[in-house]
């Protein structure tokens, strides 16, 4: 992934918000997620370069630069993510609707080697909504609006 420029992995619900990772070139990026409803807390983190490598092979495994804009089990009673891959090319990103299966191998790599880290990381003190990074993938035209209104 030579163009990679940075992908974003979401996973919650579009009314409590998205526990999210966001990973840069430089192999670092941030968590956003909430422990109690309303709760939300951002901290920073780092990729090693194996890390990155795995990253990449699961990427590739679910092959994210051909994904489809909407992957949805017919069943709107269960959780939604997202997923964005921006490369010097340009981007994709999907939505995903109660249906994760395309995105397995990116989740998987999240869970074993991303959300353990998150474990006694430095809260920053950065205010940040559960719903900002939703809008910035989806609706960047209303995102700058919404961080007035909050600021």
């Amino acid at each position: 992934m030579n163009n990679f420029q940075e992908v974003t992995i979401a996973q919650g619900s579009g009314l409590d918000g998205f526990d999210v990772i966001r990973i840069f070139q430089n192999r670092t990026g941030y968590a956003v997620f909430s422990e109690e409803r309303d709760t939300n807390k951002k901290v920073s983190i780092s990729l090693t370069e194996e890390e990155m490598t795995t990253l990449f092979q699961a990427l590739n495994r679910d092959k994210i630069a051909e994904i489809e804009g909407l992957y949805s089990s017919g069943v709107h009673d269960g959780a939604q993510g997202f997923i964005e891959l921006k490369a010097s090319g340009g981007r994709r990103f999907c939505w995903l609707d109660n249906h994760f299966d395309p995105v397995e191998n990116t989740f998987v790599f999240c869970n074993r080697v991303i959300w353990p880290k998150i474990n006694g990381a430095q809260i920053e003190k950065e205010r940040i909504g559960r719903q900002d990074e939703y809008y910035r993938v989806f609706h960047p035209e209303k995102q700058n609006k919404r961080m007035e209104s909050n600021g």
